[in-house]
């Protein structure tokens, strides 16, 4: 028997995709989710998830666009001049092609992350 599985990413960035992705999982066509620590309705995310226990959530590891849960003095390489994540995947990966991108700050932010959405 061939199964399907459609996850639905990004929850946790805001509330109306929150809303959709339970919209979508209660009528079957989602069944499953990727949860972002550092998304603006984190917290709305995980209210909704306690909700719908059946609803497998991952997690949706971040390092562009977002705030980054550690504190820029941690993590300075993977930061732009504002102090936040770059703002999107090109410049993320030319300062990692250039080698300013410190692999343990990588490291050490996925794993706040991660403790985060399992606390």
């Amino acid at each position: 028997m061939k199964k399907l599985i459609v996850n639905a990413d990004d929850f946790g960035l805001a509330e109306h995709i929150n809303n959709g992705i339970i919209k979508c999982f209660s009528h079957g066509i989602v069944t499953s989710t990727s949860i972002m620590a550092n998304g603006k309705a984190f917290e709305h995310a995980v209210s909704l998830s306690k909700k719908n226990s059946a609803l497998s959530v991952g997690i949706h590891l971040v390092l562009v666009e977002e705030k980054p849960i550690l504190a820029g003095k941690k993590i300075s390489s993977l930061l732009s001049k504002d102090n936040k994540f770059h703002k999107n995947y090109k410049k993320f990966l030319l300062q990692f092609l250039l080698g300013r991108i410190k692999r343990n700050e990588i490291e050490n932010e996925f794993r706040e992350q991660i403790e985060k959405v399992l606390s």
